[in-house]
C-alpha cells in the first residue's frame, strides 16, 4: 500500500478520534483534542497531521451543517442525538471529508470511513455508515 495512502487513512482515524473527544467533552476545543490524539497516537503510526487538521477544523466550522446533512438521511425515529457517539464522530468527519474535498471519489472517502468503523465495531454499525455517507455524497451542494 501507498505510505502516503496509509498516512491519510491514519489521519482519517485520528480525525474521529479527535472529534469524539469533543463530542464527549465539551469543554474540550477542537486544537485541544487535537494536540491530545496527537500525543497519544503511536510513535510508529505515520499521520497525514496537515490533512487530519483540515478535517477535524472543517469539521469544528461546520459541525451544524454536517449534522443537518446527516440527520436529513436517517429515519424519522432516529436523530443525531440518539446514535452512538462513535458512530456519530465517523459519520461527522466522513460528512466534512465529503464536503471540503468534492473532488476526491466518493466512493473511496465512503470505503476508507467503513475501514474506520470495522476498526471500533465487530457487527452491523457499518450499514448505517454506508447508508448516510453515500447518501450524503450523492447529494452534498
Amino acid at each position: 500500500m501507498n505510505p502516503d495512502f496509509r498516512k491519510k487513512s491514519a489521519a482519517r482515524l485520528q480525525a474521529v478520534q479527535t472529534v469524539y473527544l469533543c463530542l464527549m467533552r465539551s469543554d474540550v476545543s477542537a486544537t485541544e483534542a487535537l494536540q491530545s490524539c496527537k500525543a497519544e497516537q503511536p510513535s510508529d503510526v505515520a499521520v497525514d497531521e496537515d490533512f487530519c487538521k483540515k478535517l477535524v477544523l472543517y469539521w469544528e466550522e461546520r459541525k451544524d451543517v454536517l449534522t443537518e446533512a446527516i440527520s436529513r438521511h436517517l429515519t424519522k425515529s432516529w436523530s443525531v442525538e440518539r446514535l452512538d457517539r462513535v458512530l456519530c464522530a465517523i459519520m461527522q468527519v466522513g460528512t466534512a471529508e465529503l464536503y471540503a474535498f468534492p473532488h476526491v471519489d466518493a466512493a473511496l472517502t465512503v470505503s476508507e470511513y467503513l475501514d474506520v468503523a470495522h476498526a471500533f465495531f465487530q457487527g452491523d454499525e457499518y450499514k448505517i455508515i454506508n447508508g448516510v455517507l453515500n447518501a450524503v455524497a450523492h447529494n452534498r451542494a
